[in-house]
This record gives C-alpha cells, sequence and structure tokens, in this order.
C-alpha cells in the first residue's frame, strides 16, 4: 500500500537526518535549522499516516494527498543522500589532512604514553620497584644488554609499577636513551623498530625498506647505555624474538631492557635474568 511505502521512505530520511545532525552538517551549509524543521515534519507525518491507513481506498482527497506526500518524500530522500555523499567527502578530505599530521603527533604520544602515572596504581608495590631498580642500577654486569621479564596477569599494574620505575630520577641518570614501546599482541618488527627509533630521534622515521630502518637503529643506539620497555609483549616464538634481540645488542654496556608480559613462557625465551613475578596485593 502506498501509506505503507511512505512510511517506510519516512524511516529512511529519519535514518539520514540522524548522522547529519551528529556530524553537525546542516551547521557546516548553514541549513541546521531546516534540517531540524525536516526531521520533525517527518516525525509528525509518520504518526498521521498510521491513522490515515484506514481511509486510504475510501477518501480519494486522502489518497491524491497521499500520492502527492509520496513523490515529495523521495524528493527528500535524494536531497539527503546527496547531503550523506557530501558529508563523506568532507570527512574524508579530513581524515586525509590528519594522517598528514599523524607521524609527529604520534611519537608524541608513544612519549607521553609512560609519564603519566597515578601514584594509587603502585600502592603496596615498593618491594617490587625496588627488585627492578636494583636490577637497573647494576653496573657490575657481563652482557652488553640484560633482559628483565615482568611476569603478572592482567590487572596486577605491571605497566604502572613499569612507568613508576622508568620515570625514576635514579634511573633518568643512569642510561644516555630512555624508550618505551607498547608491542601488544602484534608482534610487528617493522613496527617496533620504527617506534624505538621515534623515541630516540623524537620524531618518525624515514620511510624505506627494513634494511635501512634496522641500520638507522643501530646507528641510534651503537655505544649508548640505554633502556627499554617493551610493554605488554606477548611472542612466543623464539626466532620472532632473535629477530628483533640481534638489532638491539650494539648498546653499551650495561644497558638494560624491561619486558612486561602476562605469559611465563615469554620470560623464559627472552630473559636473561630471572624473571620478576607480580603476585595479586593483599
Amino acid at each position: 500500500m502506498a501509506e505503507a511505502v511512505i512510511v517506510g521512505i519516512a524511516g529512511k530520511i529519519v535514518a539520514y537526518l540522524v548522522p547529519l545532525a551528529l556530524n553537525n552538517v546542516g551547521m557546516l551549509w548553514g541549513v541546521n535549522h531546516e534540517l531540524e524543521a525536516l526531521g520533525d515534519t517527518v516525525s509528525t507525518l509518520q504518526s498521521v499516516l498510521d491513522h490515515a491507513e484506514e481511509q486510504y481506498h475510501r477518501c480519494p482527497q486522502i489518497k491524491d494527498w497521499v500520492d502527492k506526500l509520496k513523490e515529495a518524500f523521495y524528493d527528500a530522500q535524494d536531497v539527503l543522500e546527496e547531503f550523506n555523499i557530501e558529508a563523506m567527502r568532507r570527512e574524508l578530505r579530513g581524515h586525509n589532512e590528519m594522517m598528514k599530521e599523524r607521524p609527529t603527533r604520534e611519537w608524541r604520544k608513544r612519549e607521553e604514553t609512560h609519564s603519566f602515572i597515578r601514584e594509587g596504581d603502585i600502592i603496596g608495590r615498593e618491594d617490587d620497584k625496588k627488585t627492578i631498580m636494583e636490577f637497573l642500577l647494576d653496573s657490575d654486569v657481563q652482557e652488553n644488554v640484560s633482559i628483565l621479564p615482568i611476569v603478572g596477569i592482567g590487572g596486577l599494574g605491571k605497566t604502572a609499577l613499569t612507568q613508576s620505575v622508568y620515570n625514576d630520577e635514579m634511573v633518568s641518570k643512569q642510561f644516555n636513551l630512555k624508550m618505551w614501546v607498547c608491542v601488544t599482541d602484534d608482534f610487528d618488527l617493522e613496527k617496533i623498530v620504527k617506534n624505538i627509533i621515534a623515541c630516540v630521534e623524537k620524531k618518525e622515521p624515514i620511510k624505506g625498506a627494513m634494511e635501512q630502518l634496522q641500520s638507522e637503529l643501530r646507528g641510534a643506539i651503537d655505544g649508548k647505555r640505554y633502556l627499554l620497555v617493551l610493554d605488554d609483549l606477548w611472542t612466543t616464538e623464539l626466532e620472532t624474538w632473535l629477530s628483533l634481540k640481534t638489532l638491539l645488542v650494539r648498546g653499551a654496556k650495561g644497558s638494560k631492557i624491561l619486558i612486561t608480559t602476562r605469559l611465563p613462557s615469554v620470560a623464559k625465551i627472552t630473559g636473561t635474568t630471572p624473571p620478576h613475578f607480580l603476585k595479586g596485593l593483599s
């Protein structure tokens, strides 16, 4: 029936109006008031059409009115489709502009990730912090790079504890470089290398082949005593881990790596020293 078709079109029009309102498209073109009025009118007509169904075949005037309304609704739908298409075009252009600025903002965001600590997150972890600090400040080591995994289930505060250690003044004085990279479950070697370089150079690394990035990383850490945090490491593949570790051994003697992970199996393949296990607070 025609009125049922119109009710369906009216529903589509309302569906178009919602994203337009949310994205302030009407304000953008200076027709915000008109779009609001259209939305109110369509909503009102929807309820009127529900009551007109019984009279549609009995009253020629109502039939004529409904048929004309049907054409008007189709026109409104066409106009709103154009609005939505243009809105998507503008959103895409804005996204492209944002992507141009993203590299500079990304390394800043990564740098800020480890600078904020809520003191409440490390209450009761004084002994844990002391143990990790002793590892970092110990200069009597044989390896150029020593690695301590910090292991615990989710929610124990591994990252917050490591942040507290990372930002400690004594730790800052101990190392020429400090770098923090969040790995998560996606062990992408190229991405990790780029993020480490970004931490060192305070800018997004140049685009290039993996060999070029590896050379840039070696140059950035060569001969420097560094602290690197690999936060939330999940990979349990020895070969995958060694592909990264090989790139990190160029640091000066006394360089340290802290790895936070939920998996003892990760600690087993990465650590050069027994892992530190976090326990639940009583």
